[in-house]
């Protein structure tokens, strides 16, 4: 019985698993996949292109081992899969999935189902907002590649809204990067030594993503320039990252979460006979932090007018009760997919109930449950305060001549973002502690790599310390030959999480297993190939859950160096042997 007739699977073709981009489509689908009983299988098989231009094309040889018929439908990163080749280039090589049900994220691919992500719209909002509310005229731009569709949107939302508002395009502060955080330092870098651009004629800099706008806050601190004060940086995703950045980074909030789990709805519905539409877009928004001048931390670009003078609070709420509800579905964009339906409502109804009743208690175990909610689902916990802003703006706005109103909700503010504060701060405790702990252990299997032991043994203490980690079920293989990606793998660990199964000494490549190893796993798979010095290794492919997605990266790459080590000392071994 194959792999397929036992549950359908869809697969995720992606770059990596390194960013909070990635992350947050990885979690989206997988909000998608469990309800629908379809088990996603995340495969992590570098930029698509030439590794000669980019190291990380070297993992490209993952895309080749996937037979098609082995997945009921396929959903594709392709804006960030077709950075290096171009659309045209990667439309030639998403085509070898053309049978299946297909949907790109990120960009349009001609003639194929597509859901983009309004990044010029974010854009043009971000860049006005320097120009009308910080009266920013001089303002840089860090491009992302030339040769990335996203990455030229957001060029040409620059230049048309320097238009817009009349100022000329100066070359001299139109920058080359390539999205990664060193990118934006040597933009910095080349724009105030190179072109010679003083500090003092210079508002702003944009970047065309949040790693450039903070190598570029990094080369603007190397020179002593503060930011805002001097020059105001913005970026465009919203990464985690950026809220902790000095100062925080305002930047454009792309709905990743949103947009993986929209994708992979698209696919089951296309899977059971469902008509979709080719192109569909999600909307961008601005997040204003301290990085362009502005204090307040939500965007809040709307004229809101308060009810009218004499109305009391309890009629304001009445009236308005459906507008919060909005306005907080609308800011937590899909992140609270996890806390269930008729969050808003739980939420406002909690802190009515504390603001009108003094014996009321209910407003900061709610916030409580939302974070613990958010967390175990790996949510972004940020998103919490954004909420508490959302909600403190409509109270004072409804209970605006009810001083005592006024004064109750500022007690229950402070003390829930407190509450979310200590929360955020245990978490990421939490978190670091648990990643200096993985890393560790992660440094010492792949050190197993190099001992004496025999392989039945070496694979015994493997399964034995995955497990430890928390990993529920994993499948280690190596190439049987060196500098080649062998029809099949030397299996060094396999095991699942629900009963310890028979399995061969080699498996199939383009299994990324053994046979059905996986079949009866309800968490997605991730699939990451094995490489060192562009030597393809072999391949790791895991079941997530119970380990932070982004530490999987570094255990690819310890791995990847082990297996080096230990086909050397399988050589060697070899040759004593022979020699004797």
């Amino acid at each position: 019985m194959t792999l397929r007739s036992l549950r359908r699977r869809v697969a995720l073709l992606m770059d990596a698993v390194e960013d909070d981009y990635q992350i947050g489509i990885v979690r989206g689908a997988c909000q998608a996949a469990e309800p629908a009983n379809v088990q996603l299988v995340c495969i992590a098989g570098g930029v698509v292109g030439d590794k000669r231009a980019d190291r990380r094309s070297e993992r490209n040889f993952l895309f080749d081992l996937i037979e098609p018929h082995q997945f009921a439908g396929v959903l594709s990163l392709s804006g960030s899969l077709s950075n290096q080749l171009g659309l045209e280039k990667f439309s030639g090589f998403i085509e070898k999935f053309s049978n299946l049900p297909l949907v790109n994220l990120g960009v349009e691919i001609p003639r194929s189902h597509s859901i983009t992500v309004n990044g010029a719209a974010g854009m043009r909002a971000v860049i006005s907002h320097q120009i009308r509310v910080h009266n920013h005229r001089r303002i840089a731009f860090i491009r992302g590649p030339v040769s990335s569709t996203e990455a030229e949107q957001r060029y040409d939302a620059y230049r048309a809204v320097l238009e817009e508002n009349g100022i000329a395009l100066d070359p001299r502060l139109v920058l080359q990067g390539s999205w990664l955080r060193e990118s934006g330092t040597l933009a910095v870098r080349e724009l105030l030594g190179q072109r010679g651009v003083r500090p003092e004629s210079l508002n702003a800099i944009v970047a065309a993503n949040d790693y450039m706008a903070l190598g570029a806050m990094d080369a603007l601190s190397e020179h002593g320039i503060a930011v805002p004060a001097e020059i105001a940086v913005t970026g465009f995703d919203d990464l985690d990252v950026t809220r902790c950045a000095v100062p925080p980074l305002t930047t454009v909030r792309q709905p990743t979460e949103a947009l993986g789990r929209e994708g992979l709805k698209r696919v089951i519905s296309m899977l059971n006979g469902g008509e979709e539409p080719l192109l569909s877009e999600l909307q961008a928004q601005v997040v204003e932090r301290r990085s362009c001048g502005c204090a307040k931390v939500v965007a809040d670009s709307e004229q809101r007018r308060p009810p009218p003078a004499g109305r009391s609070f309890e009629a304001a709420i009445v009236e308005r009760r459906a507008l919060i509800c909005a306005e907080l579905a609308r800011v937590a964009h899909g992140a609270l997919f996890g806390v269930g339906s008729g969050w808003e409502q739980r939420l406002l109804t909690a802190l009515l109930n504390d603001l009108t009743d003094e014996r009321s208690s209910d407003f900061l175990p709610a916030i409580d449950h939302v974070l613990v909610k958010l967390e175990r689902s790996g949510g972004n916990l940020g998103v919490c305060q954004t909420l508490l802003a959302v909600l403190r703006r409509e109270i004072k706005l409804c209970a605006a001549e009810d001083p005592a109103m006024l004064a109750r909700g500022d007690d229950l503010f402070e003390a829930a973002r407190g509450l979310v504060s200590e929360f955020l701060v245990r978490v990421e405790i939490a978190r670091k502690l648990q990643t200096v702990a993985q890393l560790r252990e992660f440094s010492q299997l792949s050190s197993l790599l190099l001992g004496e032991q025999d392989l039945a043994t070496l694979r015994h203490t493997f399964e034995d310390r995955f497990r430890a980690l928390g990993i529920p079920a994993l499948a280690l293989g190596v190439f049987t030959e060196p500098g080649k990606v062998t029809p099949n793998c030397l299996c060094l660990a396999a095991y699942g999480s629900s009963r310890q199964p028979t399995v061969s000494e080699t498996f199939r490549a383009s299994d990324f297993g053994p046979r059905d190893l996986f079949a009866q796993e309800r968490g997605a798979l991730l699939v990451q190939p094995l490489v060192f010095e562009g030597e393809p290794m072999g391949i790791l492919t895991v079941v997530l859950g119970g380990v932070e997605l982004a530490i999987f990266e570094q255990l690819r790459e310890m791995l990847g160096a082990g297996l080096r080590g230990f086909r050397l000392t399988r050589v060697q071994k070899t040759r004593t042997v022979a020699a004797q």
